[in-house]
């Protein structure tokens, strides 16, 4: 398949969400481009600012704060996606206040405003907590807030 090809696939997806390089480059390879025209894509996509990891991330991480998620989880998310440390430590502060307003609403919302009676409870509680990806100092504010 021809370079052109590949900008006019590339393009159309590009129009319908925000990829990362690595994302792209694994779906473009799914079609069998040739390495060469897909590195001559991303140079220009990158260029034109079509690929915007930046961008990338900062909406990726409002979304999935929105819904309820916390720094750690999503650190992990963009890892997977092949975005590097580097970039998700210049957009995602980890001690930001933010993240304390969302896991209050997250564990009220999960908790009923009802708080753990006990240990077992607690425990369920936390652990619920660290699977959605708050720091402990995160959930230690969230729990004691509400006692």
């Amino acid at each position: 398949m021809s370079l052109a090809t590949l900008r006019q696939i590339a393009l159309r997806w590009l129009a319908q969400r925000d990829y990362t390089v690595a994302e792209l480059q694994r779906k473009l390879q799914i079609k069998d481009f040739s390495s060469a025209d897909i590195h001559t894509f991303l140079s220009e996509a990158r260029q034109a600012g079509w690929l915007n990891e930046t961008r990338y991330i900062e909406n990726y991480i409002h979304m999935r704060q929105q819904k309820g998620y916390g720094p750690l989880r999503i650190q992990a998310e963009l890892r997977s996606k092949g975005i590097t440390d580097e970039n998700i430590a210049q957009q995602l502060d980890i001690d930001d206040n933010a993240w304390q307003i969302t896991i209050t609403r997250v564990w009220q919302k999960y908790s009923k405003g009802k708080l753990p009676q006990d240990l077992k409870t607690r425990i369920k509680h936390r652990r619920f907590l660290q699977y959605r990806g708050f720091t402990q100092e995160q959930i230690d504010y969230a729990i004691h807030l509400s006692e």
